[in-house]
């Protein structure tokens, strides 16, 4: 259940025979709110005699940043900023344009793409708590235009870099695929997770497509 909605099954009960020692697999995406409540509910059925059952679920949390995506900083732990040589920085909300900007005009975070204007334009992700992360998705220039220079990205914990190993990997101006991320690393409470990218030589068409996702597994 959750809270009082029954998720699965889709209504009454589940059997598990006496003697059935493979059982059934679960395997479903739902969303939740803080509060919420998901309940893994065993029934005697017609008697308890003999009815002890093994039952270890998995909540498996994913933060995605375009689900995120809103006015409000920090929402589902997201924020979003720009480097100005010294600190992150928080943008500013365009409620016009429905989008983050920086201090200067092409300093852009939207829902679909971001775009950097002599700073880099970062998406943060803020750990709610101590455990181990997936850190998956893929960036990609948006649209691809023969005009720019390409871009470059990575990824730091804190100030400590993750990806790539040293330096920035590139992206073409015309590489619509992109990069793939899929690196597994552990957080501490208030850590923050900084999607990074540069604009490489200039500005120009430097559009990227980036939805980092972050999934936390709790046995």
């Amino acid at each position: 259940m959750k809270n009082s909605t029954q998720i699965w099954p889709a209504t009454g009960w589940q059997n598990v025979q006496g003697d059935d020692v493979l059982g059934l697999a679960t395997d479903m995406n739902i969303n939740v709110t803080m509060g919420d409540s998901i309940y893994f509910i065993v029934n005697q059925n017609g008697n308890y005699g003999n009815d002890g059952t093994k039952w270890n679920p998995s909540i498996t949390y994913i933060e995605r940043a375009s689900s995120a995506f809103g006015s409000e900083q920090g929402r589902n732990n997201w924020y979003y900023q720009i480097w100005d040589g010294t600190a992150y920085k928080n943008m500013t909300w365009d409620s016009v344009g429905a989008r983050w900007r920086g201090n200067k005009d092409w300093d852009i975070i939207s829902k679909e793409w971001m775009h950097p204007d002599g700073n880099d334009v970062v998406l943060k992700w803020a750990a709610p708590q101590t455990g181990s992360i997936r850190i998956s998705g893929s960036v990609a220039k948006h649209p691809v235009n023969l005009q720019g220079d390409g871009v470059r990205v990575k990824i730091m914990k804190n100030n400590t870099q993750v990806w790539p190993s040293v330096g920035w990997q590139s992206i073409q101006n015309n590489d619509a695929i992109g990069l793939t991320t899929d690196l597994n690393i552990t957080v501490t409470t208030g850590d923050s997770i900084y999607f990074i990218l540069n604009q490489n030589g200039n500005y120009g068409y430097d559009a990227t497509r980036w939805n980092p996702s972050i999934t936390y597994i709790v046995n």
